[in-house]
């Protein structure tokens, strides 16, 4: 969850200020900070958006993963990074 201008009563997990005064607050995130190149250190062939990403490769990643349920295995960032719950919630739509 997120916030633009505003707080709420619970611990910010990342928040950003701007030179204008306005504030953006992350609450339920995972935040990393990376020190190297993100090419180092980020695999590109399971973004989902990547020009890189690699069906083949998520492929290969459920199915080391077979006890898992869909909706766990579409929010697993290291099979599909960039899926939340909106793509997660049309997927299961769509497959019903």
């Amino acid at each position: 969850s997120w916030c633009i201008d505003f707080r709420k009563p619970k611990p910010i997990r990342l928040g950003l200020g701007f030179d204008d005064g306005r504030e953006i607050h992350f609450y339920s995130c995972s935040v990393r900070f990376v020190d190297e190149p993100l090419d180092a250190v980020y695999d590109w062939r399971t973004d989902i958006m990547a020009d890189a990403w690699e069906p083949a490769l998520a492929r290969k990643k459920l199915r080391a993963m077979p006890d898992a349920l869909v909706c766990d295995a579409l929010l697993d960032q290291a099979v599909f990074a960039g899926v939340g719950n909106v793509i997660k919630n049309e997927v299961l739509f769509r497959t019903r």
